[in-house]
């Protein structure tokens, strides 16, 4: 592949990877249930999130020991806290047990963290350069605080967002208030797509050169 041909390819994988990005970010802002497996789970809110943090849920990664292995317990209670119809309820939980006891549960283990992965994608990112990162214990009155004194929330309202929501907003709050509304916004895929089309034409030129030397 030429040079020509390498960037005609990067042109039309950039404008597919800005369409796919930009569908994810609207995504943000559906109330959708998400299948998996057999279930329907709600969006991780904030309120979800704690309740999961409660019950030392292992899906976190540090709410729970090290190398802490999930059980079936464990699945059961995350379907259970991410149902829609959960209610913080001990009897409504046991039957929801009663009634999953036999699913497959250790396939709802992998199938949980990709979820989990895919909700706190930054955060793991950051993990693999930094270790576990571990949000600060005030961070939920920090998220409280900031939304409801920028947008005048309720606490209800805010407690019931989903992360993935509060993060944008969060994120949006303080480009605006920096001065920097306008800057630079991150796109995943189409950065992805960049970086390996430059890889690919370093890799070319480096082919080329050693081509010419070989010639003179």
């Amino acid at each position: 592949m030429d040079a020509a041909a390498l960037h005609e390819r990067f042109q039309a994988d950039l404008v597919e990877a800005k369409r796919q990005d930009r569908e994810e970010k609207g995504k943000l802002f559906l109330n959708v249930n998400i299948p998996l497996g057999k279930f329907l789970l709600a969006p991780l809110t904030l309120e979800r999130y704690l309740f999961l943090e409660q019950v030392k849920s292992p899906f976190l990664g540090f709410a729970a020991k090290e190398d802490f292995i999930p059980t079936k317990g464990d699945v059961l209670t995350f379907l259970w806290i991410m149902s829609p119809d959960f209610r913080p309820c001990p009897k409504a939980g046991r039957w929801f047990a009663r009634r999953n006891y036999f699913i497959r549960w250790k396939k709802y283990v992998l199938e949980i963290y990709e979820l989990i992965a895919d909700l706190m994608a930054d955060e793991i990112e950051v993990g693999k350069k930094q270790g576990p990162k571990e949000p600060p214990l005030n961070w939920i009155a920090m998220v409280v605080d900031g939304a409801a004194s920028q947008y005048g929330w309720s606490e209800a309202q805010i407690m019931n967002l989903p992360i993935v929501r509060v993060k944008a907003y969060m994120d949006a709050m303080g480009q605006r208030l920096s001065g920097e509304a306008n800057g630079v916004t991150f796109s995943p895929r189409a950065d992805k797509v960049r970086n390996e089309y430059l890889k690919k034409f370093e890799a070319l030129n480096k082919k080329q050169a050693r081509q010419k030397a070989k010639k003179d």
